[in-house]
């Protein structure tokens, strides 16, 4: 008896294992390699919703590759300018911090042939929402084609959630709705009664702090000016230089739009689409939807004083030794905070 009891459990069980491993088969995006990837009428007639907008890809440096796109004067101004964080941004495909590089600038000498331009990880194509209408047109395409959905404004994230092989690429770098002032912002309950910025789209915090310091105002943004303002920056969290005196990056917003995966643009805040609000300050970039306004505050402007330190290994052999200092200067941060000093570190070993 319990030999078939046990028999009919294992039975039950390897029944719904196959159907849960056909439900993720079913769920599997598709790819360019297969049947199911649109047509080329498919992607012209998205081109067409979109005004022209959509973008085939190709890597930023293909033209130094041998090919029909090989050119040695355009390849030689992309090498020139390939650690320029604004060159990169302004690429469908060019990323600040890339964790690989597929496809880097080459030089080409007579006879000699480098490898091959990988694709790598890259979207196959991209939608330059210059309006909110084109991001719902490649929602909607990404979504009746099964297709991979990645939202991108700088592209300047470490950990590459920019990109995505197969994918549909929603660029805001572009959609530039303006920078509105708020000498009062009420538009949204909150216990806020200063000052405020709504940014509309593919702005960098360098575009921002003119309209602040103008004003005698400072905002809380990226330590580096080219960090994209709505993007993954805000909605990872947000650390700042003047996180110490004003909170997170996320802490500042008091109201949004975005974009769903059904198309519809929607206003978020304290009283309006609550849970939204919470999730889209610090709980993961492009998780929920694709930001394109938010509202930041704006506090008065407050004196710093600013000190930087710079220390590496004068060779390899001083490795070990300024891993120590190093870890003296970690073991010191919590001293540094209770100071009210806000740390940033960047160090690079060669």
């Amino acid at each position: 008896m319990f030999g078939e009891l046990l028999i009919a459990i294992l039975a039950a069980l390897l029944s719904h294992s196959q159907d849960v491993s056909h439900a993720d088969t079913a769920q599997c995006k598709c790819i360019p390699s297969e049947a199911c990837w649109p047509t080329q009428a498919e992607w012209k007639s998205l081109n067409d919703s979109v005004l022209g907008q959509l973008i085939a890809n190709t890597p930023v440096a293909a033209v130094c590759y041998p090919g029909h796109q090989y050119s040695a004067g355009q390849c030689a101004t992309i090498d020139a300018l390939w650690t320029n964080t604004t060159f990169q941004q302004n690429q469908p495909l060019g990323y600040s911090y890339p964790l690989s590089v597929p496809c880097p600038p080459v030089v080409v000498s007579d006879g000699e042939v480098p490898g091959n331009c990988s694709f790598g990880n890259a979207p196959a194509y991209t939608v330059n929402a210059t309006t909110i209408e084109h991001v719902t047109k490649g929602i909607a395409f990404a979504k009746k084609h099964n297709i991979r959905l990645v939202k991108r404004n700088t592209g300047h994230d470490a950990l590459g959630r920019s990109t995505g092989y197969g994918s549909l690429q929603i660029w805001i770098r572009y959609l530039r709705t303006g920078i509105t002032f708020h000498e009062k912002f009420t538009a949204s309950p909150s216990l806020w009664n200063g000052s405020a910025f709504t940014i509309g789209g593919g702005y960098v915090w360098n575009d921002v702090y003119p309209h602040a310091t103008s004003r005698g105002l400072v905002v809380v943004g990226g330590g580096t000016p080219t960090v994209g303002c709505i993007g993954g920056w805000m909605q990872g969290g947000g650390h700042s230089p003047a996180t110490r005196d004003f909170g997170l990056g996320a802490d500042q917003v008091l109201q949004a739009q975005i974009v769903l995966a059904n198309g519809s643009l929607v206003t978020v805040g304290p009283l309006q689409h609550p849970d939204l609000f919470f999730a889209i300050r610090g709980g993961g970039p492009g998780t929920y939807g694709v930001v394109v306004s938010t509202t930041v505050k704006a506090w008065p402007t407050t004196n710093v004083v600013v000190q930087t330190l710079a220390f590496a290994p004068l060779t390899a052999g001083f490795v070990p030794h300024f891993m120590e200092a190093l870890t003296d200067l970690y073991a010191a941060y919590p001293a540094l905070s209770d100071g009210g000093w806000w740390v940033v570190l960047d160090f690079v070993i060669l």
